[in-house]
């Protein structure tokens, strides 16, 4: 078995927006633009492919909303983030922490944080904070140095 990660963030509860400020207003941008150009439509409204249509912007806002609040949080005890649904992974049971990230558009695309636990159960999770993907990094290095096989 392995030995028990030694980690602690630097601050007992670190929380940081999961998506940066320009993709978030890329994405109301999108919605919007969206909206603008549905409203312009000459809609058939007894057809059915109206009702799809207006469905499939209403998704498209909803999801803009998600991505307005998703949150991610760093404990001593749990990684876990807020989106449609709530994704959490322990520390203790981590075996690979790895940030992935497109080099020089950082400030559009946040760095993507994969991790897969020690049973083989895998999650990623959005982060464009910088202080908590530099603590992210640490616990990174601190896994490839307690985990050694």
């Amino acid at each position: 078995m392995w030995p028990p990660l030694n980690f602690a963030p630097a601050v007992p509860r670190m929380e940081g927006r999961a998506f940066g400020v320009s993709f978030r207003l890329l994405t109301w941008g999108l919605v919007l633009a969206l909206l603008v150009w549905m409203m312009r439509i000459d809609w058939a409204w007894r057809d059915p492919s109206t009702l799809w249509a207006w469905l499939a912007w209403l998704l498209m806002l909803i999801t803009a909303g998600y991505i307005q609040r998703s949150r991610l949080v760093l404990t001593a005890e749990r990684l876990e983030q807020s989106w449609m649904w709530r994704k959490e992974m322990g520390l203790q049971d981590l075996l690979l922490v790895q940030i992935l990230r497109v080099p020089g558009l950082d400030w559009l695309i946040a760095p993507r944080v994969y991790v897969r636990n020690m049973t083989g159960k895998f999650a990623f999770f959005y982060c464009s904070d910088p202080a908590l993907l530099a603590e992210l990094q640490r616990l990174s290095q601190t896994l490839v140095q307690s985990r050694r096989l």
